[in-house]
């Protein structure tokens, strides 16, 4: 009896533990403030605002290129981050005459809502960032640059709109899946078994649809033939360089992998420097006209 009083016990810690790390995954966990904003760098922008499909309130900084440009870039940030922490290490594009477009995902920075999807539902925020975007600008050439869990959101778009002419992805994920997975370790030391098959299952339950569906490497043989830059850090404990090599593998389109040594998760720019400057700036003004 005692024995079987104990794996009850044992049971119900797993599904415990199990149901909060699926519910930290959905509310994004503790979301990195808004400290960094145009202003910081001395850029000149207009503040927006705009709806997703579901009636999600979005909120974004629409910055233009230090001359009048006729292309525009869409940024992506991670999970739990914000579109301040994106601009923080792509600025420098402005000088290089690209308008750029932030905006933050539901559920965090200044936008609305009360649930992330670690992708599936921040897909929708995306679909409203373009249309948005063609509305203001339609005649502008588009690209499109993803961060973390942004970078799933971005290569999932790619599929569904073909005016993005090229995309950089940093620190990228195969699936939703191993995201949450390699999140569950670098973060908590929670293991693969017996606690991510639940994780995956409550998270399901939670959303009512599986995010995998939308994963990039389900979608990456299917993908049209578009520039794809992506960036991984050497020293990335969550998105390994391996995962970069094995999209970029999958892809039937032209992709490019850059590791950066020493670089950390999301810390690309900050180690790089004038290097990581020069690479994006390069990439982008080749593919997007």
């Amino acid at each position: 009896m005692e024995a079987l009083l104990a794996v009850c016990a044992a049971l119900l810690l797993v599904l415990m533990i199990s149901y909060a790390a699926a519910a930290v995954a959905l509310n994004g966990g503790k979301h990195i403030p808004m400290t960094v904003r145009p202003e910081t760098f001395g850029l000149s922008y207009d503040p927006v605002e705009f709806r997703s499909d579901d009636g999600i309130e979005l909120n974004g900084w629409f910055v233009p290129a230090q001359r009048p440009s006729g292309r525009t870039i869409i940024f992506c940030h991670g999970w739990g981050a914000n579109k301040g922490e994106v601009l923080k290490n792509t600025a420098f594009l402005q000088r290089q005459g690209f308008n750029l477009f932030y905006f933050d995902f539901r559920c965090c920075g200044e936008s609305s809502g009360t649930m992330l999807s670690v992708g599936a539902l921040e897909a929708r925020d995306l679909d409203a960032a373009v249309s948005f975007v063609k509305s203001r600008r339609p005649g502008d050439t588009l690209a499109i640059y993803g961060v973390s869990m942004g970078s799933m959101v971005a290569f999932a778009g790619l599929t569904r709109h073909p005016e993005l002419r090229a995309a950089v992805l940093e620190c990228p994920f195969s699936s939703h899946n191993q995201a949450l997975a390699r999140y569950a370790w670098a973060k908590f030391s929670l293991p693969y078994y017996p606690f991510m098959p639940l994780v995956f299952f409550f998270v399901r339950q939670r959303l009512g649809f599986d995010p995998e569906a939308a994963s990039p490497e389900r979608l990456a043989a299917g993908l049209k033939a578009i520039p794809i830059l992506a960036v991984c850090g050497e020293n990335d404990p969550i998105a390994i360089p391996a995962i970069g090599r094995s999209l970029i593998a999958k892809l039937s389109a032209a992709g490019e992998l850059w590791v950066v040594p020493g670089a950390g998760h999301a810390k690309c720019a900050e180690t790089a420097g004038r290097a990581y400057e020069e690479k994006l700036g390069g990439f982008f003004s080749s593919h997007v006209s």
